[in-house]
């Protein structure tokens, strides 16, 4: 069972020279540069364990991180865990209002950040401040006793939600539902026979993070860990390493597109890609695995959320991609995972039919922390609602329509005409539809150095030129995303609507 304040002790007792390679110095422990071995890793881990519980931290104590992205979150996690404390997550990208709102909920006895970073709390342990604490060698070598092992079903870790809609929900996660993607992702790293490098580039306060980090840890593979997604600082990093496993967002690979279209390199050596939850356009699918030399490489699409974990899988091949519909996502996890298709009255519908996705999953969330009734009410006899609108085929396979708040009036699925405009434009490196019942958005970015008009991006996607509908360039730094580089679409459309975002329609809106 996963073990959190387990996963580096027994990692570098089985493997000690097996490496972390580091897009940039942990900021808890900078001497050791852009690489370490998982012993000297473990060594990091117990040494801030031992400065934290100087500090006061206890078992049972909630300890809330909120730090810039650095490679150093996933130890600190580790950390906490070793004193037998609950690490809590908040990602970096959240704006402090939003963090220190989470903050106030968690209500935790410590938080762990980085100079700069704009939230307060009384008991505040700065990462640097840990770096000097651990410097000395004979502290780091100090030790504390083993901490007890929670329950499966105790809280051991809590993550948040995206937040695309609202400010994030805070779910605690038990040992039992981390465990079940591990499971899954071991399974399938020892069918395909993986021993090769296993390149991180995602949030490190996602809580499947955690699961791929300890797959990894579990294989004892090479690990890289990138906290910088950036294609400028990402890919040379991934030339250098030659990762043959990669896990990353799909908003992320698809911001590296324009790179690999001229140096595919950096993704040669890939032979299997993980995309962790969100939609993926196929046109990112077709240049990550166009971008590997190898000859079967494989992509793997995971859908699910933070309260559910991995519910289905699709797999693309080179044979399959170009007769693969963007839409759907893959079949159910066996014993583990089950979907059914609810009309809006909670009633099953018929296979193949459009309706409300809803799960059953051993990997779920415990609850809402301080919305139990939200966590309730979104179950329908005993099926969990995932917000989104899809069917079942006769095969069983997922499809995936639309999210239930982005659906548009007059327009069957906004993710579909988002695909379209991609897939005819390749100058565009992102384009957003956003709207409601008085008026929508249509929003695109090209490719810096290149120009696309609105009239071309209005043909691509299908639809009909209205009063109602702006169709309009922005600047990809204006859009709103989370941690894992999804669009906060309420938030954009908010913005857009009162003009908080500056946009071009290049003569006039459409």
């Amino acid at each position: 069972m996963f073990d959190l304040a387990a996963l580096l002790p027994s990692a570098a007792t089985k493997h000690p020279g097996s490496l972390f390679i580091l897009d940039a110095p942990m900021e808890i422990a900078p001497r050791y540069g852009g690489s370490l071995s998982y012993r000297q890793m473990n060594e990091v881990v117990e040494a801030t364990a031992v400065y934290l519980a100087s500090q006061g931290v206890n078992k049972k104590d909630i300890v809330a991180v909120y730090k810039r992205q650095n490679p150093d979150i996933l130890p600190l996690a580790c950390a906490i865990a070793r004193v037998g404390a609950i690490p809590a997550m908040i990602s970096p990208e959240l704006g402090s209002k939003e963090a220190a709102e989470l903050v106030a909920r968690l209500a935790p006895k410590f938080l762990i950040t980085s100079e700069g970073m704009s939230v307060e709390h009384p008991r505040t342990v700065l990462a640097g401040e840990i770096a000097e604490g651990t410097s000395d060698r004979a502290a780091s070598r100090s030790r504390l006793p083993s901490a007890p092992k929670p329950k499966a079903e105790e809280v051991y870790l809590i993550t948040h939600t995206s937040g695309t809609t609202d400010l994030p929900k805070l779910v605690p996660q038990a040992r039992r539902g981390t465990q079940m993607p591990i499971t899954v992702q071991s399974a399938f790293a020892k069918a395909l026979g993986i021993r090769e490098t296993f390149a991180l580039a995602m949030s490190f306060v996602h809580g499947r993070t955690f699961a791929a980090f300890a797959t990894a840890l579990r294989l004892g593979i090479n690990v890289v860990l990138v906290s910088d997604p950036e294609a400028d600082n990402a890919l040379p990093l991934l030339a250098e390493q030659r990762p043959g496993l990669l896990e990353t967002h799909p908003n992320m690979a698809m911001s590296w597109e324009a790179q690999l279209a001229v140096d595919p390199t950096p993704l040669a050596n890939v032979r299997a890609i993980l995309s962790t939850f969100d939609a993926i356009h196929p046109r990112t699918v077709r240049r990550l695995m166009d971008s590997s030399s190898r000859r079967s490489p494989m992509l793997f699409q995971s859908y699910g959320q933070t309260e559910t974990g991995p519910i289905s899988n699709k797999t693309y091949t080179r044979k399959n991609l170009l007769t693969a519909d963007s839409r759907t996502v893959g079949h159910t996890f066996p014993i583990m995972t089950s979907v059914r298709i609810l009309d809006e009255a909670g009633r099953r519908v018929p296979r193949g039919e459009v309706g409300r996705i809803s799960v059953r999953s051993k990997g779920m969330g415990l609850d809402y922390l301080q919305e139990s009734e939200r966590f309730s009410s979104n179950f329908a006899n005993g099926w969990w609602l995932m917000g989104d609108y899809g069917s079942v085929s006769r095969t069983g396979e997922v499809m995936m329509v639309d999210r239930g708040t982005d659906r548009l009036p007059g327009v069957h699925s906004v993710l579909r005409v988002e695909d379209h405009v991609t897939e005819a434009i390749q100058d565009i490196r992102e384009v957003v539809l956003v709207g409601d019942d008085q008026q929508q958005f249509l929003t695109y970015t090209p490719y810096e150095g290149t120009t696309v008009s609105p009239e071309r991006v209005l043909e691509a996607a299908g639809l009909r030129a209205s009063d109602s509908l702006t169709v309009a360039e922005v600047d990809w730094r204006d859009i709103p995303m989370t941690s894992t580089w999804k669009v906060r679409r309420s938030v954009f459309l908010e913005s857009l609507k009162s003009k908080d975002v500056s946009f071009s329609t290049q003569g006039g809106s459409i």
